[in-house]
């Protein structure tokens, strides 16, 4: 996989990610997100989430992958 797609997957994935985080947050709580302090701690621990995912992804992006040729 080249650089380009690497990260092409990894941008689609951090918003899958965030989609379902905020999805799953919202459900959770079950209540009303004009509620200030409801919505700051979902968007927050949904942003905080989305974040490590993507250090994630760059970090096993940037590993030595064998090349099929090689095996």
């Amino acid at each position: 996989m080249n650089a380009r797609t690497g990260e092409s997957v990894a941008f689609g994935t951090t918003v899958v990610a965030a989609i379902l985080l905020f999805t799953a947050f919202v459900a959770l709580f079950r209540r009303d997100l004009g509620d200030p302090v409801v919505a700051a701690a979902t968007f927050a621990e949904a942003g905080a989430a989305v974040w490590l995912i993507g250090r994630l992804i760059r970090h096993l992006s940037r590993r030595p992958q064998m090349d099929w040729r090689q095996r």
